[in-house]
């Protein structure tokens, strides 16, 4: 081989880019795929970076994800708002903070088209009077005032809610910091059409404008307004005469603290209470003996139910944290405690993957690999107890228990106090619990990130994949060859010329290892709630795959009301 030659053909290591790509520096000095700000968006709308990762603060990474966000909105105001109003009416991401900070900078964004299309997705983004309380705190911290567009987006949420809606929001969400319903219909002035006299009692009632015991305004009320008033009057003892909190859908917020010690009435909260509700308050209904007798626990069989999590947003994560918290008998950030029931802990085990989009499996070969390195071990997930690593394990679950042709591979990278392998099999099966999938997770030895392991690994044991799915914060950069480069070099060695490589972003980083020119690689957000079903469909193929044994210890679309015929600008 002549000098050149062989100058031309040695392989380059991450810490150095590709010479044919255009690459940038990941936060840990490998070069890697910077993602598309739309893709971008995208991660932080549903990961976001309210938590630190292992090479960057939480500072830092919001910093640069609203910077992302804004060039959104000035590049294309109407996709911006369809990708927010998407993630977050469809319950993609497990908290609705970063679809309501998204929003906030495209309302105090200095272009006019950008300011109308945030204003149109209020609505759909605050959701609930929490939501709405923290979009304008958000706001108002931006340094955003009540001006035109902000009074008609907020006076709107209160228009676009019918009576009956209204007075549950009335009653379950009262204030949150210095924001009330008062204050904000006072700074918004909401006219209506025609203003019922529900509506307009209503009005009153928060205004506090006529006496408590007026028979006349108390009748023009909803009736879930009234008992609330009579039940945040009552004292313990006159319980046995009180109003029935399961007729008239009484919240537990909208009850008097000594209430919510009685089991008796979080019984019959229970056939009615939301999900969310249901999921928060497991560990204290558990302490306060409310599943006996056993037929009450049936009431919980609403959170294997996909339409009823579908009709309440819930997460996969969310799912995921109550189990966690279950399971550990102690309230993550409270001081409650309580000893778990074990079919509890089963009913919410089948919820979790009851929540992902319907998974139709692929019939592939496909090689689960989980990244297990430091990186991954240190960064929490979306502000909880919760690693990057145990997460991604969780997820992964969805896939390993719908797909025959399955193997899982835990990869890192060979460090002086890494004592096990770089990449090997993971003792983990479909009939496995997530409590035991984490806890063995949890406890693997770690050292960097080398992203091109898998398909090295695959090389090396002659393994037939037709799709490798990397779960990973991206920030590899100890490998002597990229990952890309990997997978070309596996699919000219098996002859296998369309091996995908699916890439599952663990963090809301701005990388990727996956090149975007190459159509058979995808970028897939870390629990995006269709995740799996993604995964699923960008696979083909039907053969085995069989691992050694083991040695380890798209274009959002647009906006139903949104096209450049419909453009609110054309409205003023």
């Amino acid at each position: 081989m002549s000098k050149y030659s062989e100058l031309f053909t040695v392989l380059t290591p991450q810490n150095q880019p590709l010479v044919e790509a255009f690459q940038a520096k990941n936060n840990a000095g490998g070069y890697v795929f910077v993602l598309s700000p739309f893709k971008r968006l995208e991660r932080f709308l549903i990961l976001g970076s309210d938590t630190p990762t292992y090479y960057a603060s939480a500072r830092k990474l919001t910093k640069e994800n609203a910077a992302c966000v804004i060039e959104c909105w000035t590049k294309n105001p109407i996709q911006t708002a369809a990708m927010i109003s998407n993630v977050s009416k469809n319950g993609l991401a497990f908290r609705n903070s970063p679809a309501i900070f998204a929003t906030a900078l495209g309302m105090i964004h200095p272009g006019v088209r950008a300011r109308k299309w945030a204003g149109t997705i209020v609505k759909d983004v605050c959701r609930t009077s929490t939501h709405l309380f923290e979009f304008v705190e958000t706001c108002v911290s931006l340094e955003k005032g009540f001006g035109r567009v902000m009074k008609r987006s907020v006076a709107d949420w209160y228009i676009n809610k019918t009576d009956d809606q209204l007075a549950y929001q009335l009653v379950k969400y009262r204030q949150r910091n210095s924001y009330t319903h008062e204050r904000l219909i006072r700074l918004s002035h909401p006219k209506h059409k025609e203003l019922t006299p529900a509506r307009s009692a209503m009005y009153e009632w928060l205004r506090k404008r006529y006496p408590s015991e007026d028979a006349y305004y108390n009748s023009q009320l909803p009736q879930i307004i009234q008992m609330h008033e009579v039940w945040m009057k009552a004292k313990e003892e006159d319980i046995k005469t009180l109003p029935s909190v399961s007729f008239y859908n009484l919240p537990w917020e909208a009850l008097p603290t000594w209430a919510n010690t009685k089991p008796e009435i979080w019984q019959a909260m229970l056939p009615k209470m939301g999900l969310t509700a249901m999921l928060r308050n497991l560990g204290n209904m558990t302490r306060l003996n409310v599943f006996y007798p056993s037929e009450i626990m049936k009431n919980l069989d609403r959170l294997c139910d996909q339409e009823e999590l579908k009709k309440a947003k819930i997460h996969p994560f969310q799912i995921l944290m109550a189990l966690r918290t279950y399971n550990s008998g102690k309230g993550f950030r409270g001081s409650n405690s309580w000893v778990p029931e074990i079919n509890v802990s089963h009913i919410l085990e089948t919820s979790f993957y009851t929540s992902f989009k319907t998974i139709e499996p692929s019939n592939k070969r496909i090689l689960l690999a989980l990244d297990v390195s430091g990186s991954m071990t240190e960064a929490k997930l979306m502000n909880s107890n919760i690693s990057a690593r145990e997460a991604s394990s969780a997820m992964a679950m969805a896939t390993l228990r719908t797909e025959e042709n399955i193997a899982i591979v835990g990869f890192t990278s060979l460090s002086k106090h890494n004592t096990g392998d770089h990449i090997s099999p993971l003792q983990i099966h479909k009939h496995m619990s997530l409590e035991e999938v984490i806890n063995y997770v949890k406890f693997l030895p770690f050292g960097g990130t080398d992203c091109a392991l898998p398909m090295l690994f695959a090389l090396e044991h002659n393994l037939n994949v037709d799709a490798f799915v990397v779960y990973t914060d991206n920030e590899t950069w100890e490998g002597n060859i990229h990952p890309v480069e990997a997978i070309r070099k596996y699919r000219e060695k098996s002859g296998i010329s369309d091996a995908k490589l699916i890439v599952v972003g663990m963090t809301s980083t701005g990388f990727s290892i996956a090149d975007p020119r190459d159509p058979n690689m995808l970028d897939v957000v870390g629990f995006d709630a269709s995740a799996p079903a993604i995964i699923a469909n960008f696979i083909k193929g039907d053969v085995s795959l069989q691992l050694p044994p083991s040695r380890l210890g798209q274009e959002t679309p647009l906006l139903e009301h949104g096209s450049d015929d419909q453009d609110p600008l054309e409205t003023e």
